[in-house]
């Protein structure tokens, strides 16, 4: 009677190699529903929001902080701020403020802000506020 541990089970596989093919499928499987469950959420919850450039005005962006608010009164109460550089939608314009929503997701939808806190989008605009940012924070001249 031998006493080697590598013997073959009945069945041809030892343990070791049974062990293996048990972690290697249970890790593939955990590897398709992490990929699919990263899917289904960037689905339901897009990092960039494209709206038809007929579901909105004009396209803009912040040169600085901005606060905003739920309504355009100019006495109701402020839902957030918008940091220099946020990319929005105008959707409605009313009381010299711009309805819009934001580019980048975030938890501020639809919200109200002062038309003169918006710059236009275009390329060469957001360029020139980069380079102007970049100068500012870092004090280039």
């Amino acid at each position: 009677m031998s006493t080697n541990q590598d013997e073959s089970h009945p069945n041809g596989k030892s343990d070791s190699s049974k062990g293996f093919a048990l972690i290697m499928k249970w890790s593939v499987i955990m590897l398709v529903i992490a990929i699919a469950t990263g899917y289904a959420y960037r689905l339901i919850m897009p990092v960039e929001l494209h709206l038809d450039e007929t579901e909105y005005e004009q396209k803009v962006f912040t040169e600085f902080e901005t606060p905003v608010r739920k309504t355009s009164s100019d006495d109701s109460e402020i839902a957030g701020l918008f940091e220099g550089g946020s990319i929005l939608y105008a959707l409605d314009e009313e009381n010299q403020k711009y309805l819009v929503r934001p580019f980048a997701v975030s938890g501020l939808d639809s919200v109200w802000i002062p038309i003169d806190s918006v710059t236009t989008f275009t390329d060469e605009n957001y360029r020139r506020w980069q380079y102007e940012e970049e100068r500012r924070k870092y004090d280039l001249d």
